[in-house]
Order: C-alpha cells, then sequence, then structure tokens
C-alpha cells in the first residue's frame, strides 16, 4: 500500500512540474509575442505618393518605407524622410545620420545616404552638403554644380536652398544672402540677411532689420526700407512702415490702406465704485475698488507694436511704435517705448511729457 502511494504522488509531481513547465513555456511565448507586438507597433506617419507609405515604429524610433502595392518594406532604420517637392519622384532620407534619396513611387533608394546635408530637387537639381561645402547634383548623383558653396548656421533664419525661377537662394561663409542662377554665377551677391523663397515670382529681402521685395527679374519692386513685409492672402502684399500697415498691388497701388492684426477697446480710470448706484449700467466697469469708463478710441496692433485710433471714424492718434498703452484721462495716453521709459501723449498726438522710472519731465 504504502509502494502505491509513492507511485501516485510521484507521478503527482511529476504531472506538476510538466504543468509547471509548460505554464512557464506559455508565459514566456506570450510575453515574447507581447513583446513583438509592442515593439513592431506603428502608425503611418506619412503618405508619399499613392503606393508608398512612411511607417513609424515608435517603440524603437524608427521609420520604414512600405509599398503597399507589392506589400513589402523596401527601406528600413530611417531616422527621418521628407515629401518631395512639387511634381518630383525624388525625396530625401535620413540613416545612420547621413543624407540620400529614394523613389516616393516605388520606395526605392535612388542615391543612397552619403551627404552630411541634403535637399529636396528642384528643377532637376538639389543641393548636396559634402565637406562642408554644398554643391548640386542631378537624380543620378552627377555633379551639376561644384561643391564650392558656403553652408553657415543662420540662426533662425534657415534657406531651403532651391532653385525657384532659375534662382537659388545661396549664402556665403558669413551667413549673407544672394541668388546664384542655373549655372552657378552669382546674379546677386551675397550681401543681404534673407532672402525668402518667392511667392508668385516676388521675392522678400530683408538687410539691416529692413524689408524689400523683387520681382521676377530681381529688380526691386519695392526698396529696402520697409518695417516688414508679407504676402497677402488675398491680392497683393501686406506693407508696414512707422506704425502703419497697409495692402497693395505688386505696382505699389493701394488696395486696403489700413490693416492691422488685433483692435481692443480703451478704458481710462474715471472714479471710484462707491460713487456710482449699484443700478448704473453702460460703457463702465469696475475692478478693485475702481470704476473704468469706455474712452472714444481703440488700440490697435500691428506686429508687436500698439497704436491708438478714434473710434468714430477710424483715424489714426498715435501710430503703432510703442510695445504698450495705457489711458490715464478722457484725453492723455502713456505709451511705453520699450527703454524703460516712457511718453504721455495726448488725443491730438502730441507729446507732452516723459515718464522715466520713477520721474516725470513735463
Amino acid at each position: 500500500m504504502k509502494t502505491d502511494v509513492k507511485t501516485i504522488w510521484k507521478i503527482i509531481r511529476r504531472v506538476a512540474f510538466s504543468l509547471a513547465s509548460v505554464a512557464v513555456v506559455v508565459i514566456a511565448t506570450l510575453l515574447c509575442i507581447a513583446y513583438c507586438e509592442h515593439k513592431n507597433e506603428y502608425y503611418s506617419d506619412m503618405q508619399l505618393s499613392e503606393t508608398v507609405f512612411s511607417h513609424f515604429y515608435y517603440n524603437r524610433e524608427e521609420k520604414c518605407i512600405y509599398n503597399c502595392e507589392t506589400g513589402s518594406y523596401t527601406i528600413k532604420g530611417l531616422q527621418w524622410v521628407v515629401g518631395a517637392s512639387g511634381e518630383d519622384s525624388l525625396t530625401v532620407f535620413c540613416r545612420d545620420g547621413k543624407r540620400g534619396f529614394l523613389n516616393v513611387n516605388t520606395g526605392e533608394v535612388v542615391i543612397p545616404e552619403q551627404y552630411a546635408k541634403a535637399w529636396v530637387f528642384s528643377e532637376g537639381v538639389a543641393a548636396v552638403m559634402k565637406n562642408g561645402k554644398i554643391g548640386f547634383i542631378d537624380s543620378e548623383n552627377r555633379t551639376m554644380l561644384p561643391f564650392e558653396y558656403d553652408y553657415a548656421y543662420r540662426n533662425g533664419l534657415p534657406i531651403d536652398y532651391l532653385f525657384h525661377g532659375g534662382y537659388c537662394t545661396m549664402t556665403d561663409a558669413r551667413g549673407a544672402c544672394g541668388l546664384i542662377d542655373k549655372d552657378g554665377n552669382w546674379v546677386i551677391r551675397p550681401v543681404y540677411d534673407c532672402i525668402w523663397t518667392p511667392h508668385e515670382g516676388k521675392r522678400i529681402v530683408k538687410d539691416g532689420g529692413k524689408y524689400g521685395m523683387l520681382d521676377e527679374d530681381l529688380e526691386f519692386i519695392f526698396p529696402i526700407e520697409y518695417d516688414y513685409i508679407e504676402y497677402s492672402d488675398e491680392k497683393g502684399v501686406l506693407l508696414a512702415r512707422n506704425g502703419y500697415k497697409w495692402r497693395a498691388d505688386y505696382d505699389g497701388d493701394v488696395l486696403d490702406p489700413f490693416v492691422c492684426d488685433k483692435i481692443e477697446y480703451i478704458y481710462y480710470a474715471s472714479g471710484c465704485e462707491s460713487c456710482v448706484a449699484e443700478d448704473y449700467y453702460g460703457d463702465e466697469y469696475r475692478t478693485n475698488e475702481l470704476l473704468y469708463a469706455l474712452s472714444d478710441y481703440l488700440k490697435y496692433r500691428v506686429y508687436d507694436k500698439w497704436g491708438i485710433l478714434r473710434r468714430d471714424n477710424g483715424e489714426v492718434i498715435i501710430p503703432a511704435l510703442y510695445t504698450h498703452i495705457d489711458m490715464l484721462s478722457p484725453t492723455l495716453f502713456e505709451v511705453w517705448t520699450g527703454d524703460d521709459g516712457c511718453l504721455l501723449i495726448d488725443s491730438h498726438g502730441n507729446v507732452c511729457g516723459q515718464n522715466f522710472k520713477n520721474g516725470i519731465t513735463e
């Protein structure tokens, strides 16, 4: 009888051990499957063409190029990829810190990664950087313009190094901008702070804090004397100078004489709360113990500066030249100049005093 019990316990222990072993294997397998699924989670972050997509595997920080027509991955291990420019079939990718080019219609590598920097193709060529210099290649990786142009860090003013209308913005060693043609000749010497990508053939130019605009023939439509220039969502261009902003066409004819970025009501302290009846309503509001009345003027903003205009007819009283404006009385404004002081200006736009920190000079 004892022998039978021992035999039974041995069988039970063996079965238990076998079941535990199976459980461990099953659990390990499930964990492995879960880990693989977790590691291989992705989302399509970019569509490069009708059949080619970029898949981002966020748990391993890797991009792979997938061709849904063939059902296969064509390139793996990318750090990033960008969309193609216009109708061009080639675009830039980065792998192991080097740039190359792939075909967005097939997902295949056309020019292997080998360049320190690269930009998308434009008008048949692409700018690439090798040994610290920029040159231009064609779709077969042949050098079309030699590697003799300087690349410079521009502190927030990037250059796209693309050809538009036969010209490309190019920099010198200082980071100054000019334009080169398709033969690599400087048609505008690098003397400007920035020359932006053209819109409708017009290029905005910045130099020394002032802005101008070039036409398709590289002639100045607007000289470099404006505080800011930008392309308008409507017809023409927006110009700003001396606290005023307006919209004009490319011939300089004014289309809208007054444009601003924001308009606000402005109030002044008109008394204390206890002086006003409880049932008073109108163009006044209370804050703390003061009563504020709505003035006959409005604040308007042009970019980051403020000015004053009349509510009734829109006449500008104070141009938008100041960092901040308060109203001290129905006819007196305090305008901050941004240099630790302010001016006192009346409702006719006349300066009647200066306030520097703790003292007022009349």
